[in-house]
Formats: structure tokens, sequence, C-alpha cells
């Protein structure tokens, strides 16, 4: 069961830190440990802007919950 989205207790949505130490580490596990993913490099700054807007869209989901 996920920690995440609707529950029991109302909803936990994922913040932006978590979406991106998710998916810097589901890249590393692709192509390797050593693949930069730092937020200087290009592609830790495309996984930012990847995670920020996935951060934006757990938002809007909990705004929607929290309506009704």
């Amino acid at each position: 069961m996920s920690d995440f989205g609707i529950s029991p207790t109302g909803f936990n949505r994922k913040r932006l830190d978590l979406l991106l130490s998710e998916l810097n580490a589901e890249v590393k596990s692709i192509f390797g440990e050593n693949f930069n993913v730092s937020p200087e490099s290009p592609d830790g700054q495309i996984n930012g802007v990847i995670s920020e807007s996935n951060a934006n869209l757990w938002e809007i989901a909990e705004e929607s919950y929290n309506a009704f």
C-alpha cells in the first residue's frame, strides 16, 4: 500500500524533494551510479523540471481532494 495519495487520514502528497530523489535514483538505476544528475548538469536540470511538474500535479490533486 502506498503512503501517498488518498488514505484513511486524508490526502498525502509527494513533495518535490522526494520526487526528485526518486527520479534521480531511477535514472541512475538505468544508466549506472556514475551518471551525473547534479543540479548543474543538463540531465539534472531536466530531472528538476520534470520533478517540479510532477510536484505541481500532486499539489493540484491535493487541492482537488480538499475542495470536497
